[in-house]
């Protein structure tokens, strides 16, 4: 049998209410795929170039074995394979088997109708090394059929794709609604009339190392409404990760954990140039954002990261920390509309955002706070609801703020201005923290 590796200082505030409480120092990656030890994904195959450096995306991590069942010879999509297209092969595997496809386009709608089982997952990539692209151009999937994807998977658990390209949909890129342990990884997903990634009322959701751009085409011309879901859409699911991603240019929100989604983290992303907000959490709870880099949004007046509840109720515990948020329209972190409780910003830099560093515009918040943060060329109003403390306003003294280097300089006041209760165990980069006395502000540690 075969074997397969899958793949002017500092500022206090203090609002009437609770006093605030101390929460665990938040480890370092929670990708379930990473938890013995140093992470690492198999090889891409097509849907994604090789592992870009931190200053092009976020460094896809590479060499950690992840578990895998004995599996059966792989059943082969290509010219010189046994099945010449990708939606026959999937028709005959079963649980356990691995769909390898060929380099080349295909110009199909492949729906998956099985799944694979716990410890034999059903697999769909790319062949090491070789472009695999799925192209809707022109047709595909109709509009009026049953497949909402041009990779669609509705109801099935245990799938994994690796490595695709699935570009011009028509619909959805990808489509899984009432799915289970889905994995998508090292692929790419882009220009799609609706969302480029959707996955539904299920749990044990993976996604990560893709590429995700230019999708909700639909809405390309100002018409939101036009184009379905976003760049990245998480509806109702519980225990997922959503790491290691760049996802950008989407003419809705990048990153939307919405309806009930609950028990995940956002992680190690770069989120940037979508209409916005770059990364939403809308009626979402128990979500941990962090290590991402979130810039740009593109809509006046979009944030880097929104909050709200658009259905009304409350969501509560969200913690957003470790990230760098700048050049957003809006705030950087702003609550729309509904009510959240216990949300805890915390050791984020946050900079040159265009409304404030946080602001409540309609939405409500609760039990919260923001303390150790750098809010720096933005304004860091009183929020309702939120304590405020040692969050640094004036100049951090970062090493070079015109290239974007916003790791601290000696001589800095963020430098052990922080506390070791509330801060996190490491930076974005994953260092330890403290390095000095006491951690420093903001979302890097001086060293």
């Amino acid at each position: 049998m075969l074997a397969v590796l899958l793949v002017s200082g500092l500022v206090a505030t203090l609002p009437d209410g609770p006093a605030p409480r101390s929460r665990p120092a938040p480890g370092p990656a929670e990708n379930p795929l990473m938890a013995e030890g140093p992470p690492v994904l198999p090889e891409p195959g097509s849907g994604r170039s090789p592992a870009p450096s931190r200053a092009d995306g976020p460094p896809c991590p590479t060499g950690q074995r992840v578990a895998a069942s004995p599996v059966r010879a792989p059943l082969t999509v290509g010219p010189r394979g046994r099945f010449r297209t990708i939606q026959a092969a999937v028709d005959a595997a079963t649980a356990g088997d691995t769909i390898e496809i060929a380099g080349g386009t295909y110009r199909e709608v492949v729906t998956i109708r099985r799944s694979g089982r716990p410890g034999a997952p059903l697999t769909v990539r790319a062949r090491a090394g070789e472009r695999v692209t799925l192209d809707g151009r022109g047709a595909l999937p109709a509009t009026s059929g049953s497949a909402r994807g041009l990779i669609t998977l509705d109801g099935r658990q245990y799938v994994r794709l690796s490595g695709l390209t699935v570009t011009n949909s028509r619909r959805h890129g990808i489509y899984a609604g009432f799915a289970s342990h889905v994995v998508v990884e090292n692929s790419e997903v882009s220009y799609a009339a609706d969302g480029g990634i959707l996955i539904g009322d299920g749990s044990d959701v993976v996604l990560t190392c893709n590429r995700v751009h230019h999708n909700n085409a639909a809405a390309r011309t100002g018409n939101i409404g036009a184009a379905a879901n976003e760049g990245i859409t998480l509806f109702n699911v519980r225990d997922f990760t959503i790491a290691y991603n760049r996802v950008y240019a989407n003419d809705e929100e990048g990153i939307d954990v919405k309806n009930g989604t609950r028990g995940g983290a956002i992680h190690h992303n770069d989120v940037y140039g979508n209409n916005g907000p770059n990364v939403y959490v809308d009626g979402a709870s128990d979500v941990r954002i962090h290590s991402n880099r979130i810039y740009g949004a593109r809509g006046p007046t979009k944030a880097g990261i929104g909050l709200a509840v658009e259905s009304g109720g409350t969501a509560r515990g969200v913690d957003i920390y470790n990230n760098v948020i700048y050049g957003n329209p809006g705030g950087g972190v702003d609550f729309w509309i509904g009510h959240y409780a216990d949300v805890q910003v915390f050791h984020n830099t946050i900079y040159r955002n265009g409304r404030a560093a946080i602001r409540a515009i309609g939405g409500a918040a609760s039990d919260s706070a923001a303390r150790g943060n750098i809010a720096y060329g933005n304004p860091l109003p009183r929020v309702p609801g939120f304590v405020l403390e040692s969050n640094l306003t004036a100049d951090p003294k970062f090493v070079d703020l015109t290239r974007g280097d916003v790791r601290l300089r000696r001589g800095s006041a963020a430098i052990d201005a922080g506390s070791r209760k509330t801060a996190p165990a490491t930076d974005i980069t994953g260092a330890a923290r403290p390095a000095g006395v006491a951690p420093d502000l903001g979302a890097y540690e001086f060293r």
